[in-house]
């Protein structure tokens, strides 16, 4: 059969037998080219293309791709800031993943569905995994495939059908379920901040432990539990601790099991106890608290809030108290006894108007909110339980504390208590190290700003959510900053160590 287009075979066995045999005489990134080349004709053109041609040549390239992903995965570690070897290494799994994909929808036999959506989502997971070697966030279209997946294998209850005559390279994971799991526990762990070998370690502990991943009822009473939302792809971070309001396609799932099996304990990757402490709700955190510190904290919450919050209240990394509470306006011994909301002019004690002017005023669209917060150590470094009053913390959100040194400090809630009807909300929070200073970008149609963290002589840029890639350079009014890697993702920012020039 012909079709209207070109490929550099024949769609017979031995004409793609022939092709792949004067491959071995190529080096690998030429390799890797015309690998690409294939695919992206086979992604662009597979809706012609007869079913049995297509699976033949899909079949056929599987193998050598993912030996193919193996070198490339070295030559990442070898060049980490040459981006396009990640960048093809990615794209060649993503199109083999979603041709399987198209082979699963098309073909009627159950064994081949379930092989196919096994093997979609095993490439899937060595791309999850290559993009976090390359320190970059993963595609949007890593996530749906990873839900178009999940949603056929569910409606037509292939989970946990074992994949017959499996290639040696995607035996481990014998169901769609452990494929579908591995790539949740690698999720939740969000390790950017391991090294490039501890990823790799961890890659291979996701495989080797998903048997432990569990998928829950939404109405089970089990804590703590994840959410996968497979019902938007554009998310920034489609793995979190379970929401009060449920998305509309959304995964449950717990990993319980591993917190108690034994397996855990070989789990030698620097950083895997926040990991664990994830997992496990921070209760060893909470548990091993000591004493209250002395100081009081104010509190501002919110990636937007902090903005104008910088902006607004700080000069020279000093909270202004003209324009804001001082500590012993905004604590727990005073709030317990008045109502819950406190009037805006105990908040703001001169408004924005007095101080910038009628003009500036109107522009003026966030509201920046106070409230109080009490820290107690943990056994962990800059980890603390944190205790608020009037202003809600947000799980993977960022927020300011100052007391009465009026030194601004710049902190993530890492869990929090899901219950809003109290008053007093406990919260596992990280303080980080440093001097924040906001970065504006007022040369855009839409202006952004962002917030500089600087520690001795190391750089840190916290980001609202969008696309950004490594090695790009953000002119901001202020500096030039080059994005080094991605330290983490979350469902409110984006966190990248970088340079910063003037």
């Amino acid at each position: 059969m012909s079709y209207p287009f070109l490929l550099p075979f024949e769609l017979t066995n031995q004409s793609i037998v022939d092709w792949l045999k004067q491959l071995k005489f190529s080096d690998v990134l030429l390799t890797s080219n015309e690998i690409y080349n294939v695919l992206s004709t086979l992604k662009k053109e597979q809706a012609v293309i007869d079913t049995t041609a297509l699976r033949l040549v899909v079949m056929r390239l599987t193998p050598l791709v993912m030996s193919l992903s193996g070198f490339l995965e070295q030559a990442i570690l070898k060049s980490a800031r040459q981006r396009k070897i990640s960048q093809i290494s990615i794209r060649i799994l993503r199109h083999l993943a979603f041709l399987h994909l198209c082979l699963a929808k098309r073909i009627e036999q159950q064994d081949q569905q379930v092989l196919h959506l096994s093997y979609a989502l095993q490439v899937l997971g060595v791309a999850f995994k290559l993009s976090a070697l390359s320190y970059e966030r993963p595609s949007t279209v890593l996530w749906d495939y990873m839900g178009e997946c999940y949603a056929l294998a569910s409606v037509n209850r292939l989970l946990d059908i074992p994949v017959e005559k499996s290639l040696a390279e995607f035996h481990t994971l014998a169901t769609v379920n452990l494929a579908l799991k591995r790539l949740l526990l690698f999720g939740v762990a969000n390790p950017y901040r391991f090294s490039q070998q501890d990823i790799q370690e961890f890659f291979v502990f996701c495989t080797l432990n998903s048997h432990l991943v569990s998928l829950v009822n939404p109405n089970l009473a089990v804590e703590p539990v994840f959410c996968w939302d497979y019902s938007q792809s554009d998310c920034l971070q489609a793995i979190y601790p379970k929401p009060i309001r449920l998305p509309e396609k959304c995964v449950l799932f717990h990993a319980n099991d591993l917190l108690h099996s034994e397996q855990k304990k070989s789990l030698s990757i620097v950083g895997s106890e926040l990991f664990f402490m994830r997992l496990s709700n921070y209760k060893s955190l909470i548990k091993n608290t000591n004493f209250f510190l002395a100081k009081t904290y104010v509190i501002a919450s919110g990636f937007e809030q902090l903005s104008v919050f910088f902006a607004r209240h700080v000069r020279n990394n000093e909270i202004l108290r003209l324009n804001t509470p001082l500590p012993n306006d905004l604590n727990f011994t005073s709030l317990e006894l008045v109502q819950d909301t406190v009037k805006a002019s105990r908040v703001e004690r001169v408004s924005a108007a007095d101080i910038w002017g009628e003009a500036e005023a109107k522009k003026e669209k966030v509201e920046v909110k106070f409230g109080a917060m009490k820290l107690r150590k943990t056994s962990q470094t800059h980890f603390y339980v944190a205790e608020t009053m009037q202003v809600h913390l947000v799980e993977g959100d960022l927020f300011v504390a100052y007391d009465s040194s009026l030194r601004p400090v710049l902190g993530m809630s890492r869990r929090t208590d899901g219950r809003q009807s109290d008053r007093i909300q406990q919260s596992v929070v990280q303080l980080f190290m440093g001097q924040v200073s906001v970065l504006l970008q007022s040369h855009l149609v839409v202006p952004r700003s962002a917030l500089l963290l600087s520690h001795e002589h190391t750089f840190e840029l916290f980001l609202n959510s969008g696309q950004y890639s490594v090695g790009s350079v953000l002119k901001f009014d202020q500096v030039e900053v080059t994005l080094e890697r991605l330290l983490e993702l979350s469902p409110k920012f984006m966190r990248y160590a970088v340079s910063v020039s003037e």
